[in-house]
């Protein structure tokens, strides 16, 4: 009860609203007594959403009542890169496109706490529910359920007939994705620890180009081969015929609600179903203006098409024109529209601004740059330089504004007097960093993320990742746990607490600083020191194939779960260490694949550990191997093209709706944050877990 609670808490700092904070509290009490927990999901909205800026480096909280940042998150070494956001009330997985490299963040805690590496050349998407986080590897068809805080496997994987399309749950809980090989719709649900097939539904004939769309129950399949419409609910499948020839269809990966929409930019068409859900609707055509429109996101009865040039989103009625344009000032190409907490947030990933669309269709703006503070450092200066391949638009936006002023940049002049208004007063920003105009201007390194605990007798044995600092030598690393802190030479990525006790959890958080200033934390996961330790495991080997490397052990009797640290001989790309469990044993040896190794000379160590945590020591090292990384294979997933395209000529323009500062008059307020104001107030001592008193009872 006390870790829900923990949740609610940041929620209602974030400035969700007194009638939400109602509806949050409710349906806790729902939830902690059983009404609906293992039923349909019940959609409960905080406003809060997590929009990516590549230029900034940085995911930043939007409030969709106020359109305000209230926070913001820099991950330094994803400057000028795609990278999809992944979020629920608990956790936010942001899977950078271009290096492969995969974080989450704790929104508990407030800090970086796992990592995963993928490689930059597959097609995987990361999805979460209530509890679990899941890996669908759409080439080869595995579907993989990991920790959420820690990005570890937490069982076997689902071995599907890739490759697959769509990966995305409905509100009954059912992740569904689509096999264009066998022409089915596969619904996954967990089973016994593991992801198991619930549903599999014939939707198209084997090897048919296919698309889909995941519902609010089941999934919509688009056969882009013909004119099918397929919708699949459970073990059923209800088909509807496209007015026109779906070939180069798209769909959004989710569709909320009961309207559907299908965009065919070869037919400059709109396919809509006004009632999927029901099934008591046939397929109707919306003339689209523009043939290179974006895919087409439904939202409060709307049809609403991103243009190519990213600067504007034409919204249309379902079988009718077009309605309006909302336009967005200083878009530079590929807006990303996704409906969350029942609004629909238009994201400028490469910009500044975005866009918060309520179900009335009234449009707020978002400043992605204004918020007050950011989680576990402060960025309140811009680096002095860009990692190497960082794209810089001729079009680059306006310079930002001074620290400690941040305010909304004024829109691109109107045709039309604008109504007076009143200048928005600044939100005063924190700063650590130096004030002196003469000094150099740079940054605070990332986290170290992820940072590996291993129990042993009154001690814990740390590790952490080296932090990405492009802009000065990390000085030091500081460590804090419950009880003490220590600080670490910036040249060493390990330490062991001492003195400890045995029984009581603990959560440590490891920072870097360079003469820049301190950056976000990055958090271990819960540990507990116990005198109960397994024996080391032995006869590690290793083998490599291109970049696939086989490692394997002779099994531990009594250990559960596995910890692999990779040290590269050559130099170069670390490797973040893996813990895994539920692996295959073989005449006694243990076996664990690792996919997707940086190229270098690897060799591994392994620590074995109990089901109470305690850690072995680590095992002697394996035999070096040699890691080759093969040629890319062709690009089956290009990123959106975004070169601008001059507008189609579609007659009189409709009215547009220019989004810029808000006038004080439309009810908007700055909500200030309190920059002294701990980011998790029940975590009062560092390293301690809520809810875990120590072994001698004392809080």
């Amino acid at each position: 009860m006390r870790d829900r609670l923990a949740v609610v808490g940041p929620r209602l700092r974030g400035g969700v609203s007194a009638g939400t904070a109602v509806t949050l509290a409710l349906a806790l009490v729902a939830t902690v007594f059983g009404v609906g927990a293992l039923g349909r999901v019940t959609k409960v909205y905080d406003g809060n959403t997590w929009l990516w800026s590549s230029r900034e480096a940085q995911v930043s909280r939007v409030n969709a009542q106020s359109a305000r940042v209230d926070l913001r998150q820099p991950v330094s070494d994803a400057r000028g890169h795609r990278v999809r956001v992944t979020q629920n009330d608990r956790y936010l997985i942001l899977h950078d496109h271009v290096t492969g490299r995969v974080t989450s963040v704790d929104l508990k805690s407030l800090g970086f706490s796992g990592r995963l590496d993928v490689g930059a050349r597959g097609d995987f998407r990361f999805v979460l529910n209530d509890k679990d986080a899941f890996i669908i590897d759409r080439r080869t068809g595995e579907v993989r359920v990991v920790n959420p805080a820690t990005l570890q496997p937490t069982g076997p994987a689902l071995r599907l007939p890739g490759p697959l399309v769509g990966g995305e749950f409905d509100d009954e809980g059912e992740l569904w994705v689509a096999s264009p090989g066998q022409g089915t719709a596969i619904g996954v649900r967990m089973g016994d620890g593991r992801p198991v097939v619930a549903h599999t539904v014939s939707v198209a004939k084997p090897g048919r180009d296919l698309a889909l769309t995941v519902l609010d129950k089941g999934a919509l399949a688009v056969d882009r081969s013909g004119r099918d419409l397929v919708k699949v609910a459970g073990g059923k499948s209800r088909k509807v015929g496209s007015p026109v020839a779906l070939a180069g269809a798209t769909v959004p990966d989710r569709t909320n609600g009961s309207l559907a929409a299908v965009t065919v930019p070869p037919a400059k068409t709109i396919v809509t179903i006004a009632d999927v859900l029901g099934g008591g609707e046939q397929a109707r055509a919306t003339p689209l203006g523009d043939a290179s429109a974006g895919t087409v996101v439904p939202f409060g009865g709307k049809l609403y098409a991103p243009d190519r040039d990213g600067r504007r989103v034409r919204v249309y009625t379902p079988g009718g024109e077009q309605a309006e344009v909302i336009s967005i000032p200083g878009g530079r190409g590929g807006l990303e529209l996704e409906v969350h907490e029942d609004s629909l947030f238009i994201n400028d990933p490469g910009g500044q601004k975005a866009a918060v669309v309520t179900r009335d269709g009234d449009v707020k703006v978002v400043d992605k740059k204004e918020g007050p503070s950011t989680i576990g450092g402060d960025r309140s200066r811009e680096p002095s330089r860009q990692p190497s391949g960082d794209p810089r638009p001729s079009d680059s936006a306006p310079p930002a504004p001074p620290t400690g002023s941040p305010s909304r940049s004024a829109p691109p002049a109107p045709t039309t007097s604008p109504p007076a208004s009143r200048s928005i007063p600044p939100i005063p920003v924190p700063s650590t960093t130096p004030t002196d105009s003469t000094a150099p201007v740079g940054g605070p390194p990332g986290a170290p993320v992820p940072v590996t605990a291993l129990a042993g007798d009154k001690q814990v044995r740390l590790s952490w990742a080296r932090a990405h600092s492009p802009d000065a030598p990390v000085d030091r690393y500081n460590v804090t746990w419950n009880g003490g802190s220590r600080t670490v030479p910036g040249d060493r990525l390990s330490t062991v607490v001492t003195g400890l006790t045995d029984g009581r959890t603990y959560r440590f958080r490891v920072t870097a600083t360079n003469r820049f200033g301190t950056g976000p934390s990055a958090q271990s996961e819960e540990v507990t020191p116990t005198a109960a330790r397994p024996a080391a495991p032995t006869g590690v080997t290793a083998a490599a194939q291109g970049d696939n490397v086989t490692v394997r052990w002779n099994q531990v009797s009594d250990a559960e779960e596995y910890v692999i640290t990779a040290t590269n001989h050559a130099g170069g790309a670390d490797y973040a260490p893996r813990t895994w469990g539920d692996q295959p044993v073989v005449n006694g040896k243990v076996e664990m694949r690792i996919t997707g190794m940086p190229a270098g000379r690897w060799s591994f160590t392994v620590v074995a550990r109990n089901a109470t945590g305690g850690s072995s020591g680590a095992s002697a090292p394996s035999n070096t191997v040699r890691v080759t990384a093969p040629p890319p294979p062709p690009d089956t997933n290009p990123p959106p093209d975004t070169t601008p395209n001059p507008p189609p000529d579609t007659g009189p323009p409709p009215p547009e709706k220019t989004i810029g500062p808000p006038d004080p008059g439309d009810g908007l307020e700055v909500i200030p944050v309190d920059p002294n104001e701990g980011p998790d107030p029940i975590d009062t001592e560092p390293g301690m877990i809520p809810g875990h008193p120590p072994a001698d009872g004392n809080p």
